[in-house]
């Protein structure tokens, strides 16, 4: 089994109840924060089994769920593992940074990744 969510929170719930009542034991996904945090919801009050790949938004798994778990870091692991990355560069390199600037789209996912750098 498999589902389009149409990079859409409505359309990802909607889809995550199909499976589940099309027997679905199990659901792996979505990209997305919003739509993954949809999907949780639907997997919680289901009682089924909810793995994220890939949605780093950490209020996701921080809500008490029992049927909710993640395999990909969370947006302040990858902001911070990011960052440190960057400063090795620097320090290699020689060449420090004044300013920088963090651009993100404005969902689920890049609010949580720019709230993991305040």
């Amino acid at each position: 089994m498999n589902a389009d969510t149409e990079s859409n929170v409505d359309v990802a719930r909607a889809r995550a109840e199909k499976l589940i009542n099309d027997g679905a034991n199990v659901l792996i996904g979505a990209f997305d924060s919003g739509q993954s945090s949809a999907i949780a919801q639907v997997a919680e009050q289901k009682g089924v089994p909810y793995i994220i790949n890939v949605a780093a938004a950490p209020q996701i798994t921080e809500q008490g769920y029992k049927f909710v778990f993640r395999n990909f870091p969370t947006a302040p692991m990858l902001v911070g593992d990011g960052l440190n990355l960057m400063k090795g560069v620097f320090e290699k390199s020689g060449i420090t940074p004044k300013t920088a600037v963090f651009m993100h789209v404005n969902d689920t996912f890049g609010q949580s990744m720019a709230g993991a750098i305040k």
